[in-house]
């Protein structure tokens, strides 16, 4: 092949992986959009879902529970209705089209679908994962109340499963590495979500030590 055709070569190649490159963030873009499209609707109906609960659950809305080992009997119809909505609209969802969902729950903007999604994020998302939405949720908590707030949602939820204990411990972990590589805002979150004002990095690996321990 002479240096022209060399040439020519490389720059199909290029353009190829331009318009490769371009189309994938177009696809992006259009999955973005639809996706809060869809979000939003959620959004207005779960405001109202409450209302409209009258306790009575399917059976696939059983399976999903059963699936996402969620107890929701610990919590009020019309918060257990809602909970039981994220957990069907995340259920929904491709993985791309989750990401999306995760980012703007993270946003502000998002701060009423937090507690919402929570469990369906759990079943869905790596637990570090978690843990950043985790502290998005008690962010928008009065100071003194974090430490009760995520941990007797997190206990209602999951107290009954066997592997609560180690979930528990996990996300602790979790938390704590977050704390380390965290924000000044999200330490005083952290600390507040482990009843720990004013706690510092020096406080971790007795805290470690305790959450290990169970």
């Amino acid at each position: 092949m002479d240096r022209f055709g060399m040439f020519a070569s490389g720059a199909l190649a290029l353009l190829a992986s331009s318009v490769a490159r371009l189309a994938a963030q177009d696809a992006a873009a259009k999955t973005r959009a639809a996706t809060i499209q869809r979000l939003e609707k959620f959004v207005a109906q779960v405001e109202g879902e409450g209302d409209r609960h009258d306790g009575r659950l399917t059976e696939d809305d059983f399976d999903l529970l059963a699936d996402a080992q969620v107890n929701l009997e610990g919590f009020t119809p019309d918060d257990a209705a809602r909970l039981l909505a994220g957990l069907r609209f995340v259920h929904s969802l491709r993985d791309d089209e989750l990401s999306v969902v995760e980012e703007y729950t993270l946003a502000k903007g998002g701060e009423e679908l937090r507690f919402v999604m929570l469990p369906a994020f759990v079943q869905r998302l790596p637990l570090d994962r978690v843990a950043k939405v985790i502290v998005a949720a008690a962010t928008d908590l009065p100071e003194e109340s974090r430490s009760y707030g995520i941990w007797k949602l997190w206990g209602t939820c999951y107290e009954r499963r066997d592997d609560y204990y180690g979930m528990t411990r996990d996300l602790s972990l979790e938390l704590m590495r977050l704390f380390e590589s965290g924000t000044d805002a999200d330490r005083k979150v952290i600390a507040g979500i482990f009843g720990k004002p004013g706690m510092t990095k020096a406080d971790l690996p007795a805290l470690r030590v305790r959450a290990t321990k169970g």
